[in-house]
């Protein structure tokens, strides 16, 4: 975009808008703006939105990308002078359909999602299924109470399903699922000590496997 489009643009804003704009290329959180103006976070992500889209940064359907990378990086071509040095430090900028770091400032917390799954997940036992559709933050999510429940000294182990190959059962399934949770634990392992389908099955297999790993963790 040249330099007289982006002052036209820039221009038409309110001044509202312009506060936002310069508080957000400052560095400040969505809540701190929020609190600074005396509106809802909520208000603040819905100007934010509006500022990509008069800027020309817009999602197409089905598309839901974050643009405030790209309002930044616009703003830097032509006001460098406006953006804080944390927003400009290279792996701070995500790529469209990338997963956001937990220290991000273009992480949009969703409340009370992040709160509820952080109590859940330190339950013992607990499960936490996250559903969403395509580019909605869920890997963004994770990675993010991941970050939060190593900070309490939780261990932490991330499998991916699409590495289960040649597996023919569930009792394939459930040998790979222990075997790489001993791997990634640094654990030795003792599925063929632990492991007895012919009298227990292969579920109850899987529970004495995981007693074992409780206590040598």
């Amino acid at each position: 975009m040249e330099a007289i489009e982006f002052t036209k643009i820039l221009d038409s804003l309110t001044a509202k808008q312009r506060q936002v704009l310069h508080s957000f290329l400052a560095g400040q959180s969505d809540q701190a703006i929020a609190t600074d103006l005396c509106v809802e976070v909520s208000t603040v992500r819905r100007h934010l939105a509006n500022l990509c889209k008069a800027f020309g940064f817009t999602n197409a359907e089905g598309e839901h990308y974050s643009h405030r990378p790209n309002l930044v990086a616009l703003c830097l071509l032509h006001h460098p002078d406006w953006v804080s040095p944390a927003l400009i430090d290279g792996p701070n900028l995500p790529e469209p359909g990338r997963s956001i770091g937990f220290a991000s400032a273009f992480y949009l917390e969703r409340p009370p999602i992040e709160s509820r799954i952080a109590q859940e997940i330190q339950k013992p036992g607990s499960l936490v299924r996250i559903r969403a559709a395509r580019q909605q933050g869920k890997t963004s999510l994770m990675q993010r109470m991941l970050a939060q429940v190593e900070q309490v000294r939780y261990q932490t182990v991330y499998l991916s399903l699409r590495q289960a190959e040649g597996l023919h059962d569930l009792d394939d399934l459930l040998q790979w699922f222990c075997g790489n949770l001993s791997y990634r634990l640094g654990l030795p392992c003792q599925i063929e000590s632990y492991w007895d389908q012919a009298r227990f099955g292969s579920i109850t297999s899987c529970t004495i496997v995981s007693v074992y790993f409780q206590n040598e963790t």
